[in-house]
This record gives structure tokens, C-alpha cells and sequence, in this order.
């Protein structure tokens, strides 16, 4: 299997895990829990035809170990939005930002890698208006970290912190 598929894979996984911990209201570790019995139920997952099968598990615990960094998304949300209420009425919007967000602050793959992942991904679950969406968003969001970069003389996206 190609580690840049498994790797996709692998954030779409980390999306669903977030939209249940935003929808149900729950701690990442509940999301996650429903997610692994999701898995153990999944007669496919266990004859290696489901999707999730083929992820990157490792890159997936990573991702879901980040859920708990105390990150301040309303705070970014509205230095780089006139206006989050499309994104924050949106659960699936929101997860998707979301889960890029963690993955640029704390994981060493290129942005522009980033933001591309998740504006393919946004087209298997969003409109095309929202896939754009997405792409502007995400693309506001890196330059404002970046700038907190520079304001924390910290040169590493990937280690800024809200």
C-alpha cells in the first residue's frame, strides 16, 4: 500500500474520531474508544476490505494524541475569519479544520502537504463551495501561525502553541 494513501487514510480516520468528540460532546478518549469498537464490529475492516484497514496506524495515533493539546481554535478561528459561524455550525467543517490545524502544529509535514491532504479529503464529505471553503481557510490559518511564529521567535510551525 502507498504510505501517502495510508497516511490519507489515516487523517480521514482522525476527522470521524473528531466529528464524534464534537457532535456527542465527549473527551477524545471516548471518541476514540467508539471508533476502535466501530473497528472491532466491522466484519470488512477484519477481512482487510474496509478503507481503515489500510491505514497508517501509527501517523492515526499521533494525529488523535493531539486531540488533547490545548489548543485554542475559537481563538484562531477568529483571527483569520470575518466570519466562523459557517465553519462553526458545521461539524464536518469544523473537524476537518480542525484536525489539520493539529496536524500543523504538531506533525513535520509540509503545509502546503497539509492543506492539500484536507482539501482532498473535504471532497468526499462537503460541496464543492465548501471544499473552497476549506482551501481559503486553511490557507488564512497557516499564515496566521506563521506570523505567530514570528512573534513567539519560534521559526517552527509545528511548534507553536495556542
Amino acid at each position: 500500500m502507498d504510505f501517502k494513501i495510508s497516511k490519507n487514510i489515516s487523517r480521514m480516520a482522525a476527522i470521524q474520531v473528531m466529528y464524534e468528540k464534537n457532535i456527542l460532546n465527549i473527551d477524545a478518549d471516548s471518541a476514540l474508544n467508539s471508533f476502535a469498537d466501530y473497528m472491532d464490529n466491522d466484519k470488512d475492516y477484519h477481512r482487510d476490505k474496509s478503507i481503515y484497514s489500510k491505514m497508517h496506524s501509527r501517523f492515526f495515533k499521533k494525529l488523535i494524541s493531539h486531540f488533547s493539546e490545548n489548543v485554542d481554535f475559537n481563538t484562531i478561528y477568529n483571527n483569520c475569519l470575518s466570519n466562523s459561524k459557517m465553519i462553526e455550525d458545521s461539524e464536518i467543517l469544523n473537524s476537518i479544520i480542525r484536525v489539520a490545524i493539529l496536524e500543523m502544529l504538531y506533525e513535520r509535514t509540509a503545509v502546503p502537504v497539509i492543506i492539500n491532504e484536507y482539501v482532498e479529503i473535504s471532497k468526499n464529505f462537503t460541496s464543492d463551495k465548501e471544499v473552497k471553503l476549506i482551501n481559503a481557510v486553511l490557507d488564512k490559518i497557516f499564515k496566521y501561525l506563521k506570523e505567530q511564529c514570528k512573534t513567539q521567535s519560534n521559526h517552527n510551525i509545528n511548534q507553536v502553541i495556542q
